[in-house]
């Protein structure tokens, strides 16, 4: 009798093909998600989020959350914070995109639909580009008028570069570039240095790489 009791118990648990009593009425509504720290659709450079949202009506047992990458992911009925909450802060987040997971459990445990909140973050400061020229070898004399640049990108969260051509190897970049290469045309004699750094798409500027050339 104890084994029927224990497998009848872990059928409603995982389904087995069998409707659960839950499945005949709809739960909670999903409550609106917000966040004034991570607003919808823009990236931040806080790791840290803090989302909001009002209770629902009626009496609510708790809520299910959960981070990860999936935008649609189904939280399982568990609830794991308080139906007094109306905002949960995270913990340090990596840079991308995380979704941020919401289900409102009611006081006889049925389930709502989940809520979705999108975080875009780009916290890290993006490293010195590697600078390569295909025309001209760094430091050595090139009679060829017309250099090339390239450069790998430097991480996912890269919207694109800043760079400068100068006779002045300290110059700052300044010209902004969303491509990895560049090539300049016709130019004088002398002594130059490329000058780049990447961008996030949170406005942070990373580390400056220069690459020396000699037209000759």
């Amino acid at each position: 009798m104890r084994c029927i009791f224990w497998l009848f118990t872990a059928m409603l648990l995982i389904g087995c093909g069998a409707p659960s009593p839950r499945d005949e009425r709809s739960g909670p509504e999903p409550p609106v998600l917000s966040s004034a720290t991570h607003p919808r659709g823009e990236w931040s450079k806080n790791p840290v989020a803090v989302i909001n949202w009002q209770v629902p009506a009626g009496e609510i047992r708790g809520y299910a959350i959960t981070m990860n990458r999936s935008p649609r992911f189904e939280v399982q009925p568990l609830v794991n914070l308080d139906p007094e909450a109306t905002k949960f802060t995270t913990p340090p987040l990596p840079d991308g995109t995380i979704y941020f997971h919401l289900r409102v459990v009611d006081v006889q445990g049925v389930p709502g639909a989940t809520g979705h909140y999108e975080l875009k973050i780009c916290a890290d400061t993006p490293a010195a580009p590697e600078v390569k020229s295909p025309t001209h070898p760094e430091g050595r004399p090139v009679s060829d008028p017309s250099p090339k640049f390239i450069w790998g990108k430097t991480g996912q969260c890269v919207r694109g570069y800043y760079y400068i051509l100068s006779e002045k190897g300290t110059a700052e970049p300044e010209t902004y570039l969303d491509r990895d290469g560049i090539e300049f045309k016709n130019l004088k004699k002398g002594r130059y240095t490329f000058s780049i750094r990447a961008e996030s798409r949170s406005g942070v500027k990373g580390k400056t790489a220069r690459y020396a050339i000699i037209i000759d």
